[in-house]
């Protein structure tokens, strides 16, 4: 559910609203940056595949269903765009037909795929995904199956099961995240279950597998199970190849089990690990080390504790995208800023006429909030600019 901030910011003096012409979008929004189309809808999220270079914006919790076909197709075009969750959430239940790649592999989750330069973020996706790919490889994600672009400030929640004949990854964030893909500032409740039929199960807590990618400030809290030839199971990832770095992330899962390897952060590597820690998990009792598999093991009580994850660089706790952490004092454990901030609602509403020596004035008394507002600011504007010292509420 979305949590908005308790500060309202309203301009006003001509408001001006562009519909754009474009048939494969039935929203609003023009789909840049600056107007990015607003998605509040399934038939609006179903959409976004229309137009992978787009920025969307979610303004509405959205029930993706139990026939949901993965949005992008590495065949034909990765998501290069943005998606901004926005705090909100979308839920999923099910599959519909998944498009088998040329090379025989399946990309799952509510996006199929992101290009290097895709956005996800501010995101959460819950519900359950189970998957057994007709083909030889499956790469299974609650938000996305290969992740070559970037998610962050996302939150994982989808109980997956997974499987395929050679190799199947999955992760609570991405099933694979590649070069130069990145997650970082995310953290999943999922709990995962892979299988292989001949040969690997790989199944990591926040992506399953990582290659010349970086996962960075993120957490996972979920069951984790491999079974096959090959198995192997991390509380963030199951496998970090060369060039892949694994750092500043902790790993609380409630347990691991890999029929080949299991380790607290990652179960393979091959790559970097900077400076993690876990908690005790399913006996792999090791002290650790912040460089290890396994990382520095932690208690239970400092894996509740706020200056725990302080300590760790880059895990900033504030109310912004780039300050994203909030404390939890009942799960005691961090959240995202969205999660845990008020719900603001009701409209502002401007009376008065816009002529020559009119006077228009804008009015909050419809707005609601379950904390108090604080302090409102007002600018209105000309044509899309500043009107200098048009700052008050008239």
């Amino acid at each position: 559910m979305k949590q908005t901030f308790q500060k309202l910011i309203f301009c006003g003096l001509l408001l001006t609203a562009t519909m754009a012409a474009n048939a494969q979008f039935s929203g609003s929004g023009s789909g840049t940056s600056g107007d990015p189309y607003i998605v509040t809808n399934y038939t609006q999220l179903d959409e976004v595949r229309n137009n992978m270079s787009a920025h969307y914006r979610l303004e509405a919790d959205v029930d993706a269903g139990s026939a949901w076909i993965p949005i992008g197709d590495a065949n034909v075009a990765n998501f290069t765009g943005t998606f901004d969750g926005n705090g909100y959430t979308v839920s999923i239940s099910g599959l519909g037909t998944v498009t088998q790649l040329s090379s025989g592999y399946y990309y799952v989750g509510l996006f199929a795929s992101t290009g290097n330069s895709g956005v996800i973020q501010n995101l959460k996706v819950e519900g359950t995904l189970s998957y057994t790919a007709p083909g030889n490889y499956l790469f299974m994600g609650g938000v996305v199956g290969s992740n070559l672009g970037t998610v962050k400030n996302c939150v994982g929640a989808v109980q997956i099961t997974a499987s395929a004949n050679i190799e199947s990854d999955a992760g609570g964030i991405a099933g694979y995240c590649g070069n130069p893909g990145t997650i970082e500032n995310c953290y999943s409740l999922a709990n995962i279950t892979t299988s292989s039929i001949t040969s690997s199960a790989i199944t990591g807590g926040i992506a399953g597998g990582i290659s010349v990618g970086t996962i960075r400030n993120c957490y996972a809290t979920g069951a984790l199970f491999a079974s096959g030839a090959n198995s192997y199971a991390g509380g963030i990832s199951g496998e970090n190849s060369s060039g892949a770095l694994i750092e500043y992330c902790v790993a609380l899962n409630s347990s691991l089990l890999g029929s080949t390897q299991a380790g607290r952060i990652v179960a393979r590597n091959y790559g970097t690990l900077n400076n993690n820690r876990a908690i005790m998990i399913s006996g792999l009792i090791d002290p650790g080390a912040p460089n290890s598999i396994d990382g520095l093991r932690i208690s239970t009580t400092e894996s509740e504790t706020q200056s725990t994850y302080e300590t760790l660089a880059g895990w900033a706790f504030g109310f912004t995208d780039t300050a994203p952490w909030a404390w939890d004092n009942t799960l005691k454990r961090p959240v995202l800023y969205w999660e845990v901030m008020p719900r603001i609602a009701g409209a502002v509403t401007i009376t008065g006429a816009a002529t020559y020596g009119g006077t228009l004035t804008a009015n909050i008394g419809d707005i609601t909030s379950p904390a108090p507002l604080g302090t409102v600011t007002y600018q209105w504007k000309r044509n899309g600019g500043n009107i200098s010292g048009a700052t008050g509420n008239t």
